[in-house]
C-alpha cells in the first residue's frame, strides 16, 4: 500500500493572482415580434431594440477561470473567489465598459446568418482616483506552489508588496509566470521575481505594447521581417536587456503569431509559431469584430501545457495559446443573447488538425554589429533545401504540397504569393490602401508605382491587393501613356477619372509606362505633379478637383524602382521633375513575374508553379479531375517549369497554353504541344523541347553513358588488374551482366544528383557546365553507389568470398564503413567523374538550392 502511495503522481498546485477588473457589458438585441406580427400587443417600450446589460470578472478573475479550464485535472489552480462583481463599487475595482453586437462566425459566405456576439467597441474605463490598486489580498493562498501566475496589468498591484503571494518569497523554486502590460519590464514587482525567479521566469507580453514604448518592429508585412526585426532589438536595444534577461520571453503578434525567446545558460533560442496562410491581424478580417479576454486565453493556453510538461513544453504552450486564443475570439460571447458567457474548456481542449495549421521556425540569430536582416532570411529557402522543383510540380498538379503549407503566403483575393519580398510589397500598399480609404480628410490621390517586366502581371498584381482591401467601391481604369501623342488626351484621361469618382466609385487608375518618352526622357513626369499633390488638374483655364482616387504608375522602361530612381543625379531626368514625381510617390512594388530574376535564384519555379495552376484552370478546366488534380505529362509540365526564360513573361506563358490543341483532350499531352516554329515565338524551342523528352534523351544515351562508366573503370584500373579479368575487357567483348552492371549504375545518376540537391538539364550555352561536389557529397554519393551495387551483386546470385565473377562471390559485399579506403576510392572517383559523363551526353548539372 505505501508503494502505491509513493508512486502516485503528485498534482502540482497553480496560484493565479494580480490587478482586476469588473467588465460591464452592453449588448443591443432586436425587438420581439408580437404572436400577430408588427407590433400589435406590445408595449411601447418593447418596440424599441432593447439593451442587455451585465457585469463579468475580469483581469485576474478571468485569467484564472481560464488557467482553471486549460489545466483541467491536471492541477489544483487556487485564486481569488470572485464576489458578486455587478455590486462593487468603481472606488475600488476598475470597471471596463464594453459593447457587444452580433458578428458572422466568420467571413465565408456560408457563415453570414451564423451570427455570434463579439465585441463591437470600448467605451472606456471607471476606477479608483486615490491611487490603490486594483486588486485584492489573496488571504486565502497557499504558501507554496509549483506555478504562480500573475496578471500585472499595470493598474497598481505591481506597486502594492502586501498585495502578492507570499508563496514569492519562499525559498523554493516556483515557475512564475506574468502576464504583462505596458510599462514593461517596471515597478517592484519584476524587480523582485528576476532577482529570485530568473531561471524559471516566463513573461508574456503583447507585441503593440513593445510598440508603444518605441521598440521598432515591423507591422503587417512580412513574419520575416518581424522576427529578425524583434530579435535584432533584443540582442542590440538597451531597453530590452531587462526582458532578455528572463528565462522565457513570449511576445504575441495579434492572434496570428507569437515569437518565443528563450535563454538557456546563457545560449539563446528563438523560435517563431506563426499562420502561414494570414499575417499579422489577419485573423480579424476573417471573423469580424473584436474579442476581449484574448490575451488572458493565451496565457492560459501556456499555463496549461507547462502544467503538464514543465519548461520543456514550452513551445507546444504556445501553440496551444495561441489556438485557445483564436477559439476564443471564433466562439464570441455565443449566439444565445439571453445567455451570453465566455466559453469554457473546449478552448483549452488539444491542437486540432482540422484547424487552420500553425508553423513553427526557429529564427535565425544576429550579431551586434549587423542590421536587422542582412541575409534576407526567407522562411521558404530555409524549408526549401531539398528540391523546389518538386514543390513546384506538385503545386502544379495538386495544387498544393506539404511543406508549402509551413510557408507564410501573401493571398490578396485571387493573386497568391510564396514570396517574402513580394509578400512585404504587396502588403505595404494593402496597408497604404487600407489607411487612405479609412481616413476620407484626405483628397488628393494616393500615388503608387509598379515595376517588373513586360508580362509580370503589373497591373492584375496592384489590382488583386487594392480589391482585397475595399471589394465593391473600387472601379479600375487604365490608360497608356506610350500610345498618347498630347497633353489633351491625358487631361481626356484626368476627366474619366473625376467622373467615376463623382459617381462614388474610387478609380484604381493605371497609368500604363509612365515613364515613357514625351517631348524628352520620362516627359510625362511634371504633368502628374499637381494632380498627385494636390489633387486637380487644369483643362484650359479651368481646374478641376479629380476627387479621391488611386494612382498606379506602371514602369515601361525600368523593371525595378530602384533602376527607375537611379537616374536621380541624370541632369535629363531632373529636368522632367523626377525626384520631384518620386517624392509625391507613397509605395512601389516591384513584381518579379515567372524569369528569374538574378542568377542562380531559384524561387522563380514557384512563382512559374503558381501562374501555370492558374492559368491551366483558368483556360483548361477540363485537364482537372474531381479531386482538383491537374492531369498533364510530366515532360510538359518539366518544360513549363524549367524553361530558361519565358520571351514576354507571363504573356508568353499563357501563350504556349492557347496555342496547344487541348480541345476534347483530358490530358495535356506531349502531342498537345504547339509546333517548335510557334514555341519559338515565347521560349526557346529547342531547350524546351529537349526538356519535355529529356528522359528519352537520356534513355537513347543511356548505351553510351553505360559504355563511358566501363571505359573509364578501364582506365582507373589497368594496372591493377589483370588484361584478362572479365571487367578489363572492351565493351563489345564484356559479359552481358557486367555491361548491364555499367547500365544500371547510369540508371542510378538521378536519383545521386537528388540526394546531394542537384539535377540535370539539357546543356544550355556552347558548351556545359561541370559542376563540382563537395567531400560530403561525394561521400554521400559513393556511399549510395556501393549500396546500389551490393544489391544489384545480391540479386544476382553474389555472395561473399573471394573475386571471382565466374563463381559469383566477391570480398566487397559489406557495408561501407567495412571497406578499405582504397575500395572506397574507387566509388568515389566514380561520383566524382558524373559531371563529366553526363556532359559527354549533352546534359549539365545544376543545383537545385545555392549553398
Amino acid at each position: 500500500m505505501a508503494n502505491v502511495k509513493s508512486s502516485k503522481k503528485k498534482i502540482p498546485t497553480i496560484l493565479v493572482t494580480g490587478d482586476l477588473s469588473v467588465d460591464w457589458f452592453e449588448a443591443a438585441l432586436a425587438p420581439p415580434a408580437s404572436p400577430g406580427g408588427g407590433t400589435a400587443g406590445l408595449q411601447n417600450w418593447m418596440i424599441f431594440p432593447r439593451v442587455r446589460r451585465f457585469a463579468r470578472p475580469g483581469g485576474a478573475w478571468l485569467l484564472a477561470e481560464f488557467v482553471r479550464a486549460a489545466a483541467g485535472d491536471a492541477a489544483k489552480v487556487h485564486s481569488l473567489p470572485p464576489r458578486h462583481v455587478e455590486r462593487i463599487p468603481s472606488s475600488e475595482i476598475i470597471q471596463a465598459y464594453i459593447t457587444l453586437a452580433g458578428f458572422p462566425y466568420s467571413g465565408a459566405k456560408k457563415d453570414e446568418k451564423n451570427m455570434v456576439f463579439r465585441t463591437r467597441s470600448y467605451s472606456g474605463f471607471d476606477g479608483p482616483t486615490d491611487g490603490r490598486a486594483s486588486a485584492c489580498p489573496f488571504r486565502e493562498a497557499p504558501a507554496r506552489a509549483e506555478f504562480i501566475v500573475l496578471d500585472d496589468a499595470g493598474n497598481g498591484f505591481r506597486d502594492h508588496r502586501e498585495l502578492w503571494p507570499e508563496a514569492l518569497d519562499k525559498p523554493a523554486e516556483p515557475t512564475v509566470v506574468i502576464k504583462m502590460s505596458r510599462p514593461l519590464a517596471a515597478g517592484p514587482l519584476f524587480d523582485e521575481v528576476r532577482a529570485r525567479h530568473a531561471r524559471r521566469l516566463v513573461v508574456v507580453i503583447n507585441a503593440d505594447d513593445l510598440r508603444q514604448e518605441g521598440i521598432k518592429i515591423s507591422r503587417r508585412l512580412s513574419w520575416e521581417r518581424t522576427a529578425k526585426e524583434f530579435v535584432w532589438q533584443m540582442a542590440s536595444n538597451p531597453r530590452l536587456l531587462v526582458l532578455s534577461s528572463c528565462a522565457h520571453l513570449v511576445v504575441r503578434f495579434g492572434l496570428e503569431g507569437a515569437i518565443l525567446y528563450s535563454r538557456f545558460q546563457g545560449n539563446v533560442e528563438s523560435h517563431l509559431v506563426y499562420d502561414p496562410q494570414i499575417g499579422e491581424d489577419g485573423f480579424g478580417e476573417l471573423h469580424p469584430g473584436d474579442m476581449i479576454g484574448c490575451g488572458s486565453a493565451f496565457a492560459a493556453g501556456i499555463v496549461g501545457r507547462l502544467a503538464r510538461g514543465g519548461l520543456a513544453a514550452m513551445k507546444e504552450g504556445v501553440l496551444q495559446g495561441l489556438v485557445s486564443a483564436r477559439r476564443l475570439w471564433q466562439a464570441g460571447f455565443g449566439a444565445d443573447a439571453r445567455s451570453l458567457h465566455y466559453p469554457g474548456p473546449e478552448i483549452f481542449r488539444p491542437l486540432d488538425p482540422k484547424e487552420r495549421p500553425l508553423a513553427a521556425i526557429a529564427i535565425p540569430g544576429p550579431t551586434a554589429t549587423e542590421p536587422a536582416d542582412p541575409a534576407f532570411w526567407c522562411i521558404l529557402d530555409d524549408l526549401s533545401r531539398a528540391d523546389l522543383e518538386s514543390i513546384a510540380y506538385n503545386f502544379v498538379l495538386k495544387g498544393k504540397d506539404p511543406l508549402l503549407d509551413q510557408v507564410p503566403c501573401g493571398q490578396f483575393r485571387y493573386l497568391k504569393t510564396y514570396d517574402r519580398s513580394e509578400i512585404e510589397s504587396f502588403r505595404g500598399i494593402k496597408n497604404l490602401v487600407h489607411e487612405y480609404l479609412a481616413n476620407t480628410d484626405i483628397t488628393r490621390p494616393l500615388s503608387i508605382a509598379v515595376f517588373g517586366t513586360p508580362g509580370s502581371g503589373k497591373s492584375f498584381g496592384v489590382n488583386e491587393v487594392a480589391e482585397s482591401v475595399a471589394p465593391g467601391r473600387l472601379q479600375k481604369i487604365e490608360f497608356n501613356l506610350s500610345q498618347f501623342n498630347a497633353v489633351e488626351e491625358l487631361v481626356a484621361a484626368l476627366h474619366k477619372v473625376r467622373d467615376i469618382a463623382l459617381a462614388g466609385k474610387i478609380p484604381v487608375v493605371f497609368f500604363d509606362e509612365f515613364d515613357s518618352d514625351f517631348r524628352g526622357k520620362t516627359g510625362w513626369l511634371k504633368y502628374f505633379l499637381a494632380p498627385m499633390q494636390d489633387g486637380v488638374f487644369s483643362d484650359g483655364q479651368a481646374v478641376h478637383p479629380i476627387g479621391r482616387s488611386i494612382f498606379v504608375f506602371a514602369g515601361g522602361t525600368c523593371c525595378t524602382y530602384e533602376e527607375f530612381c537611379c537616374r536621380s543625379e541624370d541632369q535629363d531626368f531632373k529636368s522632367a521633375k523626377g525626384p520631384d514625381f518620386i517624392s509625391r510617390l507613397r509605395g512601389y512594388v516591384n513584381i518579379k513575374g515567372p524569369n528569374p530574376v538574378t542568377e542562380g535564384e531559384r524561387l522563380f519555379l514557384i512563382r512559374r508553379a503558381q501562374v501555370l495552376r492558374f492559368q491551366l484552370e483558368k483556360n483548361a478546366r477540363h485537364l482537372f479531375d474531381g479531386s482538383g488534380n491537374c492531369r498533364i505529362d510530366p515532360g510538359v509540365l518539366r518544360a513549363m517549369i524549367k524553361v530558361p526564360e519565358y520571351r514576354h513573361g507571363i504573356r508568353s506563358l499563357v501563350a504556349v497554353i492557347e496555342m496547344s490543341l487541348l480541345s476534347g483532350r483530358q490530358t495535356f499531352e506531349q502531342a498537345a504541344l504547339p509546333s517548335p516554329e510557334q514555341l519559338d515565338l515565347h521560349v526557346d524551342a529547342e531547350m524546351f523541347s529537349r526538356l519535355v523528352v529529356r528522359d528519352v534523351l537520356l534513355g537513347s544515351g543511356r548505351e553510351l553513358l553505360a559504355r563511358a562508366i566501363h571505359e573509364r573503370y578501364r582506365l582507373d584500373n589497368r594496372d591493377k588488374r589483370s588484361p584478362d579479368d572479365p571487367s578489363m575487357q572492351p565493351w563489345d567483348g564484356l559479359l552481358e551482366e557486367l555491361k548491364e552492371s555499367n547500365r544500371q549504375q547510369a540508371d542510378h545518376i538521378p536519383q545521386k544528383l537528388k540526394a546531394v540537391g542537384c539535377d540535370f538539364a539539357p546543356v544550355v550555352g556552347p558548351k556545359p557546365k561541370l559542376i563540382r561536389f563537395s567531400d560530403q557529397e561525394i561521400e554521400a554519393m559513393a556511399r549510395m553507389e556501393h549500396d546500389r551495387w551490393v544489391a544489384e551483386k545480391f540479386l544476382q546470385g553474389f555472395s561473399f568470398g573471394p573475386r571471382d565473377v565466374h563463381r559469383k562471390t566477391s570480398p566487397y559485399l559489406v557495408p561501407w564503413e567495412d571497406l578499405t579506403e582504397d575500395i572506397k576510392d574507387f566509388d568515389r572517383k566514380a561520383v566524382r567523374e558524373i559531371s563529366e559523363l553526363l556532359a559527354g551526353a549533352g546534359f549539365e548539372i545544376y543545383r537545385l538550392k545555392a549553398r
